[in-house]
């Protein structure tokens, strides 16, 4: 478990043997570095003598100008910084929290608006990634439950939605969203909005028109949604429709029809052409640890009540070389408004570290502050038996002036 990993390290770290015993023979050197993100449990816990905590000194990573993190995505007010973030995310009403509800506890076929706008960008967005001629997998995450009958229900109900679909009516729909979506965020309100992304404008593919890729969404729903089907010889045999892909622990195995259900990805050297599209439902397995290749749309309606859990749970923090303007992300608006936060308790915390790094401050003496809110039903920073060394501190600072 991880509390005997961290306990193990922790003697190695200190001297002692397998069963916490010192021993007589001394380590003549120890260096050891710890790498985590997010660091509040780390910060907020451990502080003990011999507690794996910072002894000597702590530093942040510089983040690249091509990263898509929290305050890129989100915005940041406050202090030194003030902007609002990118217009790429896309809030569910509570209509459509109802009718996801439904879907989850009915079987309800009813695919509510907002899931339908985010699978037309994503058909779309497939669309115009494969006249650009990406090489990899491109994908649709939907995250609503951790619960595996409501994965099934979600992946029915939306296999269903589109199948039931004439491909006319469909390309309507597509035209729609997409007029919408490149109407809303363009590459100058990008630009204007990450002024620091560090690629020249001929570098960043631009939107075509919806006829350059109304063919492309055809042959997309020329081919009903499947799970990834094997061949004669039990092989990933990839198609140009969608692969529709169900990842928990309940869709291990081959079905009897020949399809795998959880999600695997061609290997580099396998990689179809055109670049394969898959639809990805699923909770825990998704929601950490794993990367989602080419993620354009995401519909993610999972409430989470710790910071640093729902840090790790963003899939689509991370680098959109060649489709910057293609990635949306469908959220509630507490989630919004939590992610709001995040961007700020992370971005204060960097600062925080930064200036101890810069001071020469020793962390064995020096405790970072961590923001937090007087609202645990908003969020909690990490569980509660992961802080069991922080300190609560109020501050006033009306009639001071920040520096």
């Amino acid at each position: 478990t991880i509390r005997t990993i961290n306990r193990l390290i922790r003697d190695l770290v200190n001297g002692k043997n397998e069963k916490s015993q010192e021993i007589s023979n001394k380590y003549k050197a120890m260096n050891y570095i710890g790498y985590t993100a997010p660091p509040y449990a780390n910060i907020l816990n451990e502080a003990g003598e011999d507690s794996l905590y910072p002894r000597n000194f702590i530093s942040t990573l510089s983040v690249s100008k091509e990263y898509f993190g929290p305050q890129q995505i989100f915005g940041l007010e406050g202090g030194d910084y003030d902007y609002d973030g990118l217009d790429i995310v896309r809030i569910i009403d509570e209509d459509d929290l109802q009718a996801i509800k439904e879907i989850h506890e009915e079987g309800s076929p009813y695919v509510p608006l907002a899931l339908q706008d985010a699978i037309c960008w994503f058909l779309c967005g497939v669309a115009c990634m494969r006249i650009w001629g990406y090489g990899k997998p491109i994908s649709m995450l939907i995250h609503t439950s951790q619960k595996t009958d409501h994965h099934q229900n979600i992946a029915e109900a939306v296999r269903d939605w589109i199948v039931s679909k004439d491909v006319d009516e469909m390309i309507r729909r597509c035209e729609k969203v997409w007029n919408t979506e490149t109407s809303q965020f363009t590459f100058e309100k990008f630009r204007e909005q990450y002024p620091q992304y560090d690629r020249k404008d001929e570098e960043i593919n631009r939107y075509p028109s919806f006829e350059d890729i109304r063919k492309e969404i055809t042959i997309l729903l020329s081919k009903e949604p499947t799970n990834i089907p094997l061949d004669e010889d039990d092989e990933f045999a990839y198609h140009e429709g969608i692969h529709m892909c169900i990842d928990n622990c309940k869709n291990n195995g081959i079905t009897d029809d020949g399809m795998y259900v959880r999600l695997a990805y061609p290997t580099a050297d396998n990689m179809p052409t055109p670049a394969p599209a898959f639809i990805v439902v699923g909770g825990a397995t998704l929601s950490r640890g794993l990367t989602i290749e080419g993620l354009i749309s995401t519909f993610f309606l999972r409430s989470v009540s710790q910071a640093d859990t729902l840090m790790q749970m963003g899939r689509w923090f991370g680098y959109r070389k060649g489709y910057e303007l293609l990635p949306r992300l469908w959220i509630t608006s507490k989630t919004n408004d939590q992610f709001k936060f995040l961007a700020a308790l992370d971005q204060e915390l960097r600062d925080e570290i930064h200036e101890m790094d810069t001071l020469g401050k020793s962390p064995a003496n020096y405790g970072p502050r961590v923001k937090n809110t007087p609202k645990a039903s908003f969020i909690r920073i990490t569980a509660k038996n992961r802080m069991q060394s922080a300190q609560a501190t109020d501050m006033d600072f009306s009639g001071s002036f920040y520096q």
